[in-house]
């Protein structure tokens, strides 16, 4: 399966870039605020990073796709615990421009589990999650003419991190970044 995926996006990729009218890459890096969705609702969230790179994709003036890579840290913590969970992200969101610097963002993100821990206040221990997550993302950006722009975002879990009880991922990004 993640043969398979990573089959599509180097194929979606180069798809693109041949179809393309423009390409810029670029790095960018910003704070989450994370929590786990599901049976437990009185949990609290947890603030970690994100940073990777980035191609924008330009298919006409208003319509781009840019897929990405990043690191980035979710989980959750209460007073007792904390959850941390760090994942190697590929989103993939399409971006509707709505006027030369101002973008609407949606897509799906394909995260691989790189590191789990589970502490809790006399122990900690390796929590039982799979390996694979799926969200779907939706935001907003703002881009600049001199290359640097905004992003904030919200990443919503759709598949399970666990099956029991089912929890799924939720995180809110804030980010910066620069276009070359």
């Amino acid at each position: 399966m993640k043969k398979l995926l990573l089959g599509i996006l180097v194929t979606t990729v180069f798809f693109l870039t041949a179809n393309a009218q423009e390409v810029k890459f670029g790095l960018k890096g910003g704070v989450n605020f994370s929590t786990i969705l599901g049976d437990n609702p009185s949990i609290d969230s947890r603030t970690g990073f994100h940073v990777g790179g980035l191609a924008e994709v330009k298919l006409g003036d208003s319509f781009s796709i840019q897929p990405e890579v990043l690191y980035t840290q979710l989980g959750t913590s209460d007073p007792i615990y904390e959850l941390k969970v760090d994942y190697l992200a590929i989103p993939i969101m399409t971006k509707f421009y709505l006027g030369k610097v101002f973008s609407l963002q949606v897509g799906p993100q394909f995260s691989f589990l790189l590191d789990d821990e589970f502490r809790g206040d006399v122990f900690t221990r390796e929590p039982d999650l799979t390996n694979f997550d799926v969200a779907a993302n939706f935001g907003f950006g703002v881009n600049l003419k001199n290359g640097l722009f905004f992003e904030t975002r919200y990443a919503l879990g759709i598949t399970p991190m666990q099956e029991n009880p089912d929890l799924q991922n939720g995180a809110f990004q804030l980010s910066v970044g620069f276009q070359f």
